[in-house]
């Protein structure tokens, strides 16, 4: 990193407004475009809500453990949200981000198993560009717990609007099951701050060749709600 001055934690921790007793143990952020809906979704479960005088990030509670969350659209924001997790020493970090699917499958929540970055913000941290997901126990979890959840080949890419049906197609042919934004700048900064990354896709549509079919809204409200049952238990991993 070039500039020093923001991997530091004491500049971080100012802005917090918390000192080092109060690191909280996890982050979750909500890769979204709707701010507001992300974070009012995750407050739903979140005990002790506290603004920061960061924009998007707050400190609180879920059964008493304490956590840091927030709602980032884009490589950029998300980066630099993990950058600020990294940098005060959390280590665990939570992501739930939305993704068009390539592939045809009936479940509407992807783990993946192999991350590809078509992004340049994580240049700045790492030079590989593909990574293996090495988080077993999220997996474990879903398993146990009877919820339905795909695998596959997640590539990131810098911006939604790319998503016309000719680089849809090309990707397709490339054997990538799902395009998002964030997701490989998120596990990637993670890995550079030794943090784990627990990271969940969230289908928001699907392209096999034909026509963009996106997931009805009564469909993704029941995978939202399933998914935030269980986050309390999924920060306690």
């Amino acid at each position: 990193m070039k500039n020093e001055l923001f991997l530091r934690k004491s500049y971080w921790l100012k802005y917090l407004g918390i000192n080092n007793n109060r690191v909280p143990g996890c982050f979750i952020l909500y890769g979204s475009w709707f701010f507001d809906k992300a974070i009012n979704y995750l407050e739903e479960i979140i005990d002790e809500q506290i603004k920061t005088s960061l924009p998007n990030l707050f400190l609180g509670k879920i059964k008493g453990r304490k956590i840091m969350y927030g709602a980032a659209y884009g490589s950029t924001m998300a980066g630099e949200m993990v950058h600020i997790a990294g940098s005060i020493g959390i280590k665990k970090i939570i992501f739930i981000g939305s993704y068009i699917s390539l592939e045809k499958n009936k479940n509407s929540i992807t783990i993946p198993d192999i991350i590809i970055n078509y992004d340049n913000v994580l240049s700045w941290y790492k030079k590989n560009n593909k990574f293996k997901n090495d988080n077993i126990k999220l997996k474990e979890y879903f398993k146990k717990n009877k919820i339905n959840y795909n695998t596959g080949k997640i590539a990131t890419i810098s911006f939604m609007l790319m998503e016309n049906k000719k680089i849809l197609k090309n990707y397709k042919n490339k054997k990538i099951s799902g395009l998002d934004l964030e997701l490989a700048t998120v596990y990637g900064i993670s890995k550079f701050f030794k943090s784990n990354c627990f990271p969940i896709l969230i289908k928001s549509e699907t392209y096999t060749g034909g026509k963009i079919i996106y997931t009805k809204k009564s469909d993704s409200r029941v995978v939202k709600k399933t998914l935030l049952k269980h986050l309390p238990k999924i920060v306690e991993l």
